[in-house]
């Protein structure tokens, strides 16, 4: 009988600690999730940079050290190339202003980047 009182209150000085850590666990965990709350997500804006990077290149012939990818301003039509510049520009001031939210940033310079690419097609085309 004595026993049974033992392991009574040994698992339940467990259950206590268990339950002690979680509690400790969780107030960490939340505070985590509030320090990071504002931070943007990093796999999201080194899209948006690999993005512009790309349209940079193809618009002006930038080319950039760090990427692997050097390019040379292909040959896009001046009239296209203007706008598609002018937009870039205006998004880019939007986005540092803080006017516009990294997602819709993202989606922009993809629609962009697609347009860019339809222009490269169709002078590929006339080429032809």
């Amino acid at each position: 009988m004595d026993i049974i009182l033992y392991f009574l209150g040994f698992g339940l000085l467990i259950a206590v600690m268990m339950l002690l850590l979680d509690t400790q666990q969780s107030r960490r965990f939340n505070k985590v999730l509030k320090d990071t709350k504002n931070v943007q997500p990093l796999f999201l804006l080194r899209s948006a940079e690999q993005k512009l990077i790309s349209l940079n290149a193809v618009l002006y012939g930038h080319t950039n050290q760090s990427s692997s990818v050097i390019s040379t301003r292909s040959n896009v039509n001046e009239d296209a190339r203007q706008l598609i510049s002018a937009q870039l520009s205006m998004l880019i001031d939007e986005h540092k202003s803080g006017k516009m939210t990294l997602n819709a940033y993202h989606g922009k310079l993809n629609e962009l980047l697609k347009m860019t690419n339809a222009v490269k097609g169709m002078n590929f085309e006339r080429a032809k």
